[in-house]
């Protein structure tokens, strides 16, 4: 982001070759690491991945079942940040826009070291709630920017970045590895991120383009206050769905094997 800002390339194709060239080093660093035993799964295909014994075990639990749910969700209206924040800034006239966007990178690196802390004070259901309904209440923080002109709640919402992310998302990858026995780890996971990162960001990001392209003006600019409105309400929604539903996990709380 501080790299995009400085050479002035938000508006270019070169930010698209800055990302494959470290992604080719990060491809051949990967070459690098020790060798792991992988442990097997009964899943061959597709079809047993979502189908088979293993997703079943997971969800036979109520609690990840609302775990599930409620983090694939929560990617919809996060779709929107990642995908219309940059253009929005853009659009209003806010300078270096790639650049302070940054600052939510810095705020997941600083909220990621207080993690640990966090689960000791705090119960995991409201630790998880909490980077819940931020999502939430990052769009209506854009919302309230635009209605007084203020760029310091732009700040204030990219900067929420890294609770939102954390807390949600990551917190529960993290109790995932905890709660869920080894043999079914790597499912958990699997299964985690096709729903999140796969079904929760493509309707996100489909639902995103729509809504952008019905509240674009005919002067080119788009009604950024009614955009925001959506995700910031649908995001709250979910952390209080997941309030009311999620129990939390007991001491033994583990799929049946």
């Amino acid at each position: 982001g501080l790299n995009v800002a400085f050479l002035d390339v938000e508006d270019k194709a070169t930010p698209f070759k800055i990302a494959s060239i470290t992604t080719a080093v990060l491809f051949l660093y990967c070459l690098t690491l020790p060798k792991t035993k992988a442990i097997k799964s009964k899943a061959k295909t597709l079809k047993d991945f979502l189908y088979g014994s293993e997703i079943k075990m997971l969800l036979q639990d109520r609690s990840f079942k609302i775990l599930f749910l409620c983090v694939t969700l929560i990617c919809i209206p996060g779709a929107f940040y990642y995908s219309f924040v940059n253009p929005f800034l853009n659009e209003i006239g806010v300078e270096n826009a790639a650049a302070k966007m940054s600052l939510g990178q810095i705020t997941e690196i600083i909220v990621l070291l207080l993690l640990p802390f966090a689960f000791r004070v705090f119960k995991l259901k409201y630790v998880i709630f909490t980077g819940l309904v931020l999502w939430g209440i990052r769009y209506l923080l854009l919302c309230l920017g635009i209605m007084l002109d203020s760029e310091f709640l732009y700040i204030v919402c990219i900067s929420i970045h890294g609770f939102a992310y954390v807390f949600a998302l990551l917190s529960a990858q993290i109790i995932l590895d905890i709660k869920v026995p080894e043999h079914l780890r790597s499912t958990a996971q699997g299964f985690f991120s096709f729903m999140s990162l796969g079904i929760g960001t493509f309707i996100g990001s489909t639902l995103a383009g729509e809504v952008v392209g019905v509240y674009k003006l005919d002067n080119g600019m788009h009604d950024w206050f009614n955009i925001w409105l959506i995700p910031g309400i649908f995001g709250i929604a979910v952390s209080v769905f997941f309030l009311i539903y999620f129990k939390g996990f007991s001491s033994n709380s583990q799929p049946r094997t």
